[in-house]
């Protein structure tokens, strides 16, 4: 099978794009203060514990219809809960970093591994049907 020019330059982009964001993230971490007043701080995080919910409700979904999509919600849910540990650890103030491990530690990566097996898991087990959206996976 032939693969078409922008499929064959996939993987190349996404590595010159990796180079790009690593020298972005250099010049990022040498250029921005260490402290930062940010407005709408409540809306940042409130959105987070938002789309957390929607993606795990997406991912009961998927589980319960048995649809392929499930891969990608348990995924996205799996980064965003990797995501709200990581910034509860790094932006927690004195005296709040212990209480922002231990969440992270104990509910949000445990979280994170089972979403992200889950998701191995299906991959795993193989799909019919024609589209991610209407496929089907396969039971033990």
């Amino acid at each position: 099978m032939r693969l078409s020019v922008p499929i064959r330059l996939f993987p190349l982009n996404v590595a010159l794009g990796s180079v790009g964001l690593a020298a972005w993230t250099f010049v990022m971490g040498v250029g921005l203060p260490r402290h930062y007043s940010a407005q709408h701080w409540d809306a940042a995080w409130v959105g987070l514990d938002i789309a957390e919910i929607t993606f795990l409700l997406l991912t009961a979904w998927g589980v319960l219809k048995q649809r392929l999509i499930t891969v990608v919600f348990a995924v996205v849910t799996s980064t965003l809960f990797v995501c709200d540990g990581w910034f509860d650890c790094v932006t927690a103030r004195d005296g709040e970093l212990r209480g922002a491990l231990i969440v992270a530690l104990v509910l949000e990566a445990p979280a994170a591994i089972v979403l992200t097996r889950a998701a191995l898991r299906i991959l795993s087990h193989g799909a019919t049907g024609r589209s991610v959206w209407h496929a089907t996976v396969d039971g033990d």
